[in-house]
């Protein structure tokens, strides 16, 4: 976990990267297998009050990893993180040319 946040991650977390990476590998594994290997989990989390969660991190894993395959967190993280960075810079260009567009109706507005 290079990116940001990370310091105050594990401050206040107290676990460290290398800590959380065998759990969120585990966690990610089963997701991806197929049936889902913890069903009142899963189902748990995929309600509107969780957001749906399970179900966008089974979706997200299974863009990244095969059904039922093997997949090591650690090895792929560097990806992960550079994808997540990606990301961040599409979506605040998106917020700029949508602020610039707002701005310049503003403008247009006063004139």
């Amino acid at each position: 976990m290079q990116g940001d946040g990370t310091p105050n991650l594990e401050h206040y977390t107290t676990y460290s990267e290398k800590k959380l990476l065998p759990i969120a590998n585990i966690m990610l594994e089963y997701i991806i297998i197929n049936p889902v290997q913890h069903k009142a989990l899963f189902k748990k989390y995929s309600a509107e009050r969780y957001y749906r969660c399970s179900i966008f991190v089974q979706a997200w894993g299974l863009e990244r990893w095969p059904e039922n395959g093997i997949m090591t967190l650690k090895k792929d993280l560097p990806e992960v993180e550079n994808e997540i960075h990606r990301h961040r810079e599409y979506v605040a260009a998106q917020e700029a040319r949508a602020l610039r567009r707002q701005e310049a109706i503003d403008r247009e507005a006063r004139a």
